[in-house]
């Protein structure tokens, strides 16, 4: 979780284990625990061992990002826009409570092509 000011400066961030991280490490670090591939999950209430492997990392996963959100927000004292970018940020939408202002899971990609693009000729030139 990356915080960006007014100014566009970077302020500074979070780092949290992602989904696929998660659903491994349940499998490796337990002995009975069944590696899943993530996917929808339909419930809160799993009834099932790997519906509530879903469940658990989904919604805690979406959870705990709104948590970091939420204490960022009184850190900074003011409310924040919130852009979910990556593989996994349209899954993780799907379970978060807050407004999401953009989900695009290409931004990084779409963003660094944009800065070539605009900026070629002056690397080019420094050939």
């Amino acid at each position: 979780i990356d915080v960006i000011n007014k100014d566009g400066n970077f302020v500074g961030g979070a780092i949290l284990p992602g989904i696929n991280l998660q659903f491994k490490s349940l499998n490796i670090n337990t002995s009975k625990l069944p590696h899943i591939n993530e996917r929808n999950s339909e419930f809160a209430i799993g009834k099932s061992t790997e519906e509530a492997i879903l469940s658990g990392v989904l919604r805690g996963h979406s959870s705990s990002i709104e948590g970091i959100i939420e204490q960022m927000e009184k850190e900074l004292g003011e409310s924040v826009k919130i852009i979910l970018t990556g593989g996994d940020s349209v899954l993780v939408s799907k379970y978060m409570i807050k407004n999401i202002d953009l989900v695009n899971p290409n931004l990084t990609l779409e963003s660094l092509v944009f800065l070539y693009e605009n900026n070629k000729e002056n690397v080019l030139c420094k050939k």
